[in-house]
């Protein structure tokens, strides 16, 4: 029976997500705004190496088919030296310059990798996060066959915690699942055939996992680069050969995941998303299998597609990572203003060079966007994600976010239980009827390095709460803590987010109690 793939958002509280609102939503209007589209523009020669020098009046953009008017320009050119070119046309606002950080998604593959290529992926991926800007965002995930795609890590700023989160992966790969089959040997003849399915099994979930995954980054703006470390997928299942091992015949084949693998790598391209695919069995693979068993061809139709790289051997990771540092880091920026509306449709761009260079470059870009969708169209896993990405990073990737104040201060001090009022400003939010309705309300204790501890939850009258302040009474032990209180829209979406710290020291010390507050609850 074809296994469900599961996705899991860990250091998350599933017990109490599974508790959120499934019934159906009446669509909400929203505002027209008027927002800066700005759009990454990779412009290569046929060596592949990136093309500097190029201005604005050298390309033109078309939004569903019409020209539209650059307002915007910058070229940026990182590469060793850490330098960046930068020839403003008009300063790009503060208010979206997030979008001009880059976007990198880590992707291990557990599941066609072997203890050998995890170890190097593992020295891969803590090279590159060496090389990342201060403003690059980085997400960690990993795939395999048993827990399905993980996100360990969203869309963070905290290079440090990615780093730490990749030290301490401790996948097994599938490999030792495999030699378990083969080793059953009561299965007799059988045991060809279901090693077989069992292989091709593992191949469509991959697959399953990575178009579950393209649902996710479709709705994050702006270009994204994956960086998938994997074996890739045998070609004996790419494309369905029925020939015998030693006379894999290419002119016999019929397509299998072949289609499915295309049609992934163009969804992924529509979505903002270049693939740079490292092999994670390196050279070794053409020393020690046959062409079937090869999974190259796979990781070829994904970047080939999505407009990045494929790098055949992750043993040469050094040189791996200074590539991926120059492709990654060189790349245009043009802007032009769009009417945004709120209803989940999808632009075509289109990007070229005017005159000569129009026929000597190649350019890799967003081939398109979904405006935002109603809160009520988004799925149950998408509404989670965006409460995961509040908790962790303070920022939505959907919907609008105000900040409020707040504080929190220790009263008492007891066999190593510090008892924390949490002090909640609403005042301001009141005033600006931002929330109304039924509300979310979370209250998330996070630790010093933004792991998810604990989460309050629950489900009320925005008018229910009181027009100035809120106390809520908490116990925590010994140590430092993120404390982040969220209000979510149930019905539209928005969001209203505070955050503070707290210190709990060692029970031997002593503290002066703070004056006395009488909490709600």
């Amino acid at each position: 029976m074809k296994k469900f793939i599961i996705i899991i958002i860990i250091f998350f509280c599933l017990a109490y997500l599974s508790n959120f609102p499934g019934a159906a939503l009446a669509q909400e209007k929203h505002e027209v705004t008027v927002a800066l589209k700005l759009i990454p523009v990779i412009v290569v020669d046929d060596e592949g190496n990136p093309v500097r020098g190029l201005t604005k009046e050298d390309f033109i953009i078309y939004e569903d088919g019409r020209q539209v008017d650059i307002s915007a320009f910058e070229a940026h050119f990182l590469g060793k030296e850490r330098a960046i070119e930068k020839a403003l046309v008009q300063p790009i606002r503060a208010a979206v310059s997030s979008e001009r950080a880059r976007q990198f998604f880590l992707l291990f593959d557990y599941s066609q990798s072997d203890l050998w290529g995890i170890k190097k992926a593992k020295q891969l991926g803590l090279e590159f996060i060496d090389t990342l800007r201060p403003e690059d965002k980085i997400s960690i995930i990993a795939y395999s066959r048993d827990k399905g795609l993980v996100f360990y890590l969203f869309s963070s700023v905290d290079h440090q915690k990615a780093k730490a989160i990749i030290q301490e992966l401790t996948e097994i790969p599938t490999t030792k699942q495999l030699k378990k089959v083969r080793d059953d040997s009561w299965l007799g003849s059988q045991t060809e055939e279901i090693e077989r399915q069992w292989l091709q099994l593992k191949a469509i979930n991959f697959v399953n996992g990575l178009e579950e995954l393209v649902k996710i980054l479709t709705y994050v703006p702006g270009n994204k680069d994956i960086i998938l470390i994997s074996g890739g997928t045998p070609r004996y299942y790419l494309y369905e050969s029925r020939s015998p091992p030693d006379k894999f015949n290419l002119q016999e084949i019929k397509p299998g995941l072949f289609d499915r693998f295309t049609d992934l790598a163009r969804s992924l391209a529509s979505a903002g998303c270049r693939v740079y695919a490292i092999n994670a069995k390196g050279h070794k693979v053409y020393l020690s299998s046959s062409s079937w068993e090869r999974g190259d061809d796979s990781l070829r139709i994904l970047t080939d597609h999505s407009g990045g790289r494929y790098f055949p051997n992750i043993a040469a990771t050094s040189k791996v990572v200074d590539d991926l540092e120059t492709l990654t880091g060189s790349y245009y920026v043009l802007g032009y203003y769009v009417e945004e509306k709120w209803d989940g449709r999808y632009h075509q761009i289109e990007v070229k060079l005017q005159g000569e260079k129009k026929e000597k470059f190649r350019l890799y870009y967003q081939k398109g966007y979904f405006n935002p969708r109603p809160y009520a169209e988004l799925s149950d896993f998408e509404k989670k994600l965006d409460l995961f990405m509040l908790a962790t990073e303070g920022q939505s990737a959907y919907f609008p976010l105000v900040e409020f104040p707040s504080r929190a201060f220790l009263t008492e001090l007891k066999g190593g239980k510090g008892k924390v009022y949490l002090e909640l400003n609403l005042a301001g939010l009141k005033k600006q009827d931002f929330l109304r309705g039924q509300v979310e309300w979370l209250i998330f204790i996070l630790d010093e390095k933004g792991y998810i501890l604990q989460m309050k939850q629950r489900k009320l009258l925005w008018s229910q709460l009181p027009a100035t302040q809120l106390v809520i009474k908490l116990s925590l032990s010994q140590g430092q803590y993120k404390l982040r209180t969220v209000f979510r829209d149930i019905k539209e979406g928005q969001a209203a987010l505070s955050t503070t710290w707290i210190a709990i020291p060692q029970k031997d010390q002593v503290i002066k109690k703070s004056r006395s507050i009488s909490p709600p609850w």
